[in-house]
């Protein structure tokens, strides 16, 4: 499979104290946020199977940006918020069962933000 011909959402599992954290990544995130050779190392991976090491990526570091609100997201049964991540706005929204102790965040990508080198007419 090509980047170009990448369609499919990435979930990722981690655990933060008593919850298990389930994050969903949609394609368009995927294809917006990853460089190219990330993507590449990202879909070997999936081609290799469980025997090969999970490449570290941007995913990853989106994930970082997302703990600090862990405060706020786990509080709520349903939490949402947005952040910028390398000129991209991200859009994520959180469902959180106390009961099982589970929180699964879904992640898309809005759109670029704007930078210096656009401009409105």
């Amino acid at each position: 499979m090509t980047p170009d011909q990448f369609i499919y959402p990435i979930s990722c599992e981690y655990q933060l104290e008593d919850y298990r954290l389930s994050l969903v990544y949609e394609p368009a995130l995927v294809k917006e946020v990853l460089p190219t050779q990330q993507l590449r190392q990202l879909l070997s991976f999936f081609e290799q199977g469980g025997e090969a090491i999970f490449p570290a990526t941007d995913l990853h570091e989106i994930y970082l940006n997302i703990l600090p609100f862990s405060k706020s997201f786990l509080q709520y049964e349903i939490y949402h918020d947005m952040l910028v991540y390398k000129h991209h706005e991200i859009i994520w929204s959180s469902r959180c069962d106390r009961i099982e102790k589970s929180t699964l965040i879904e992640l898309g990508c809005r759109k670029k933000a704007f930078t210096r080198d656009l401009y409105l007419h």
